[in-house]
């Protein structure tokens, strides 16, 4: 069972992250959403500084599934390697 081996790895005002280690799986809610099979790091937020430290925070997790609030999963050995 995935959620019950998490960890909260990300949270800002209306959003919430959740790393699985074992599996490599980020489930990232709006911190990182995906488009044409990329992570996207667009966040909605008035705290700059915040959504900075979540990003770098979260690109140092060795994804390999991000399953996003937004658009499609992304699977590959390094899901960062092509992020934006």
């Amino acid at each position: 069972m995935l959620a019950a081996r998490s960890r909260c790895a990300h949270r800002s005002d209306g959003s919430t992250a959740f790393w699985h280690a074992d599996s490599g799986t980020l489930i990232s809610g709006d911190a990182v959403l995906s488009a044409g099979g990329q992570a996207w790091f667009i966040p909605e937020t008035v705290d700059n500084a915040a959504a900075t430290r979540s990003e770098e925070r979260l690109r140092a997790l060795p994804v390999e599934h991000l399953l996003p609030g937004h658009g499609l999963p992304v699977h590959r050995a390094d899901v960062w390697a092509d992020a934006r």
